[in-house]
């Protein structure tokens, strides 16, 4: 079967990760599998995640002129804030417009089954296709609308692109033969927005053949660090451990001045000598992070949390705020720790507590037992399913 991963735009993401996971577990299943996204951006995600890309994407080229100033005039809709809610993320309108009204041009000799798009986006770069085409479309979801995102959190609160890109979205959505959520949690938010029903495929994750059982004496915690909420919430919590447990802060930094203040405040807080930050380790540095933990910290909600995922199969135990969808797969007090989001006295308790080598290790292992059946196999499989 001959299958289109298709992610727009192109950005270090959680999202991202997860179509790049797709293609490769569809290829290793033994079906040909392509991802499409945009040039603009590429680099970055390469350097990023250079040990998962597999073959040859299909990249949508900028338009000559047309790129740049449509990404000028357009600043509402080519410039929305990412779901955490400070850094945006660059899309090229131009060329995901022009290839995605040519699509029956480009995509014919190439004869996709099927098309997995991730977030509402993705259909305008193949929107002929997906519209009239025959190819079956599935319409995998991570998070609220981007209409949501355009409504609340756009610096120009233009109800004109909150209308058009939830047009766009309900459209899509429609159209979709099926409609994919990462959890159940999603799939309530998007029933009350749209009044469908979807199918949850929780993202997957490669479990460990084995465990470390000589842990480090730090926290780890991996994220896109898109708001200085999210660091504060950390640091504060740290400020109130006791004894000599570190923190490892690592991921994406989009935006330079949240990367700069908190620099600033691990200098204000005394806290030089206990958090260090790592900016974009690649893959085998991340599981190393995992591996060694004494356990691994999601600072706020998510849908699910892949960061959590992919350190519980690493044989570490999770702390992750309540209501997050990763709770739809662990158990609160046996693969880890729930807290009230935004409490850093109750953070800091749940770090305490896993500083306990024995308690640590145990709870590590019940989690990494339990992620055998969420590896990118059983991913595939469920998605398979749909596709076929």
């Amino acid at each position: 079967m001959r299958i289109a991963v298709v992610a727009l735009p192109a950005r270090v993401s959680g999202m991202f990760k997860i179509a790049l996971e797709e293609v490769r577990a569809l290829r290793a299943a033994g079906h040909e599998a392509r991802l499409i996204t945009q040039r603009k951006g590429w680099k970055r995600v390469l350097k990023a995640y250079a040990s998962l890309v597999c073959n040859e994407p299909i990249l949508l080229s900028e338009i000559p002129f047309f790129s740049s100033a449509t990404s000028r005039s357009l600043e509402t809709l080519t410039r929305i804030p990412s779901p955490q809610g400070s850094s945006q993320m660059d899309i090229d309108v131009a060329s995901i417009g022009v290839h995605g009204a040519f699509s029956r041009l480009w995509t014919h000799r190439l004869s996709f089954d099927a098309y997995v798009c991730h977030t509402t986006l993705s259909p305008l770069g193949i929107l002929f296709d997906y519209l009239v085409g025959s190819t079956k479309n599935i319409l995998y979801l991570h998070a609220d609308s981007i209409s949501y995102y355009v409504r609340t959190l756009s610096a120009s609160h233009s109800p004109f692109a909150s209308y058009l890109t939830g047009l766009f979205e309900r459209l899509f959505i429609l159209r979709a033969d099926k409609v994919v959520v990462n959890s159940n949690k999603l799939s309530h938010v998007l029933a009350r927005q749209f009044g469908i029903k979807c199918h949850v495929i929780y993202p997957g994750c490669h479990p460990s053949p084995s465990l470390e059982e000589n842990k480090g004496s730090y926290v780890c915690s991996v994220t896109r660090w898109d708001a200085d909420r999210t660091s504060d919430l950390l640091l504060s919590a740290m400020e109130r451990v006791r004894g000599d447990t570190k923190l490892i802060m690592a991921g994406n930094w989009p935006s330079l001045q949240v990367l700069q203040w908190v620099m600033r405040e691990i200098r204000r807080r005394k806290l030089t000598d206990r958090v260090t930050l790592e900016k974009d380790p690649d893959e085998r540095r991340l599981v190393q992070l995992y591996r060694k933990a004494t356990c691994f910290v999601l600072p706020v909600p998510a849908f699910v949390g892949l960061g959590a995922l992919e350190a519980a199969c690493q044989g570490t135990a999770i702390i992750v705020p309540k209501g997050s969808g990763v709770w739809e797969i662990f158990e609160d007090k046996r693969h880890g720790f729930a807290f009230q989001a935004n409490d850093p006295d109750e953070l800091a308790d749940r770090i305490e507590a896993l500083t306990n080598p024995e308690t640590s290790f145990q709870m590590g292992r019940a989690a990494w037992v339990k992620s055998q059946s969420f590896d990118w196999t059983a991913h595939t499989t469920r998605l398979l399913s749909l596709v076929s």
